[in-house]
């Protein structure tokens, strides 16, 4: 899997702290701050992003539009949808085709983001 990560928050706290542990754990980060940034910069460079971490509940676009956005310019990208919400409560209301490739709780840890990681790597 290659390096660079597209973070997708609207939280500015949540991106810098975001972006400072995937520095940290070897990625490039890059990110926004809303779907249609994130769309935008996917859409110019698909391929440039091996793996996709994006907030769930954020102003229109949410996550669940923007992931379907991102899957529709490049149908095998890796997506981490990220939410203080349980990931069960998350996932019922997704569609089967909307389903990321995982899910993380807010708040969590390093080691819980490196295992999420390590996973994609592995694959």
């Amino acid at each position: 899997m290659g390096r660079q990560v597209l973070v997708v928050d609207d939280e500015e706290i949540v991106r810098r702290v975001l972006c400072r542990l995937l520095a940290t754990l070897g990625f490039t980060p890059l990110a926004v701050e809303s779907g249609d940034e994130a769309v935008a910069l996917f859409r110019s460079a698909p391929h440039r992003y091996s793996l996709v971490l994006l907030d769930v509940t954020m102003p229109p676009p949410d996550g669940e539009a923007t992931l379907r956005a991102l899957r529709e310019i490049r149908p095998g990208v890796p997506v981490i949808m990220m939410s203080g919400y349980c990931e069960e409560d998350i996932l019922s209301r997704l569609a089967a085709a909307d389903h990321p490739d995982d899910f993380l709780e807010k708040p969590f840890t390093t080691t819980a983001l490196a295992s999420k990681l390590n996973a994609f790597r592995a694959a």
